[in-house]
Parts: C-alpha cells; sequence; structure tokens
C-alpha cells in the first residue's frame, strides 16, 4: 500500500515539484506486492530524473496503477549517481549531526522527543513514533491500490 496514495495529490499545487526520495518499485508480482511510496509516480534513472505531468512515462507505468493526479516529479534510484562528490559532501552534512546525536544518546531508545532539534528530527522519524499516531483521514474520494 503506498504512503501517498495517487489522489492525495490533487491537493498540492500544480506548480508543486515532488521529489521521489525513496525510488522504490513497483513488483506487482511480487508477494505482498510492491509499489511505490507516491502512488503514480514514474521512477527516473541516471539517464532520465524530471518528469512532467505530460511526459509518457506516466502512461508507460502498470495499467492498475492510478496515475490521473500529476506534478512534476524528480525521481532517481541513485541520486548520488547523478553528481556523486557532492551529493556524498550534502548527504554527510546532513547525516552526521544526526549520527552523533544517536550514538551520543545510545541508541534511539536514549533519544527524548521533546530534546533538541536533532532528537526531535530522530523521534519524529521512528516507526515507534509513527505507530503510536492515529492514521490520517484520506482527503473524500481518495483511493489507493489494494495489498
Amino acid at each position: 500500500m503506498p504512503v501517498v496514495p495517487n489522489a492525495w495529490i490533487a491537493v498540492l499545487p500544480d506548480h508543486a515539484v515532488i521529489c521521489d526520495l525513496a525510488v522504490d518499485p513497483y513488483l506487482l508480482d511480487a508477494t505482498p506486492r510492491i509499489v511505490r511510496g507516491i502512488e503514480g509516480i514514474p521512477q527516473g534513472d541516471l539517464d532520465r530524473w524530471e518528469f512532467a505531468p505530460d511526459d509518457p512515462a506516466w502512461d508507460a507505468l502498470p495499467a492498475e496503477i492510478p496515475t490521473g493526479e500529476r506534478r512534476t516529479v524528480v525521481s532517481c534510484y541513485s541520486w548520488p549517481g547523478v553528481r556523486p562528490e557532492p551529493c556524498m559532501h550534502v548527504y554527510g552534512s546532513q547525516l552526521a549531526p544526526l549520527l552523533e546525536v544517536l550514538l551520543s544518546a545510545g541508541g534511539l531508545e536514549g533519544i527524548r522527543p521533546e530534546g533538541s532539534y536533532f532528537e526531535q528530527a530522530l523521534a519524529r522519524g521512528s516507526l515507534r513514533h509513527w505507530q503510536d499516531q492515529p492514521a490520517p483521514a484520506p482527503p473524500v474520494g481518495a483511493g489507493a491500490l489494494d495489498a
């Protein structure tokens, strides 16, 4: 089941750009089925990572994947491959403070949800946090690919 059903994209303005960082595939024959986190968007690669709403890549997706709601998408299964060295510097600078806090806290169990900026980010990004939250109600008329 996708994290963001295609119908939810409708709430984004027409000029929105979806940045696909997970770049998971569609593996509909797998058990369980594997779908993209953001339903109905094309998957990029090192040769092509920008997709306008009228790009033919949308129509090349499996027929059972809803693609009616479209915005510009940037997606690449290997972002560091586009510009490897600068990407690794950015990733490193973003991850270093999180890793330092995580290590100094002795692991996720030592992270305080009300603590520093980075502790809060780690707490909000943990599965434990999201398992404790009620699921948001989908927009009216939103449908998702059946699992």
